[in-house]
C-alpha cells in the first residue's frame, strides 16, 4: 500500500465537454438572458465560455465544418447542406478526430456534421 502511495501517476488529461448549439441564440442565464437555466449556468460558471462567436458562412453546415477543421469554407469547398466536404476538399483532421487520436472518448449527438457522416464511429 505504501508503495502505491509514493508512486507518481502520470498526469491525467482534462475532461472536455464541447457543446455546440449554433442554431440557437445564447438564451441562457449564463449569457445574461432572463431564462431559468440553473444547470447549464452552473456548468458555464466553472467552464470556458465563448462570448464572441462568428459564422464563417450563412448556412450552418459550412460554418460547422469550418470551426471543426479550422479551415475556411473556400478551403473545405462546402457551401451547402448536401455536399460532403471530405469528398470535395480532402481528409482534414477534425477537432473530434484530434481528441480521439490523443486518447479521448469521442461521441456526438445531433447534427454536428452534415449530411450525417459519423466522425467517431468506433466510439459511439
Amino acid at each position: 500500500l505504501s508503495l502505491c502511495e509514493t508512486r507518481s501517476s502520470p498526469e491525467k488529461p482534462f475532461n472536455v465537454l464541447f457543446i455546440v448549439a449554433d442554431d440557437f441564440r445564447p438564451e441562457l442565464g449564463a449569457y445574461g438572458a432572463h431564462v431559468h437555466s440553473p444547470n447549464i449556468d452552473s456548468l458555464a460558471a466553472r467552464s470556458v465560455r465563448f462570448d464572441n462567436a462568428y459564422a464563417q458562412q450563412a448556412v450552418c453546415a459550412p460554418s460547422r465544418v469550418s470551426f471543426l477543421t479550422g479551415r475556411r469554407p473556400d478551403t473545405t469547398r462546402l457551401y451547402d447542406f448536401g455536399s460532403y466536404w471530405r469528398k470535395a476538399a480532402g481528409n482534414f483532421t477534425t477537432l473530434p478526430q484530434h481528441f480521439r487520436e490523443n486518447g479521448y472518448f469521442c461521441a456526438s449527438a445531433g447534427k454536428v456534421f452534415h449530411p450525417g457522416e459519423r466522425v467517431c464511429p468506433e466510439s459511439v
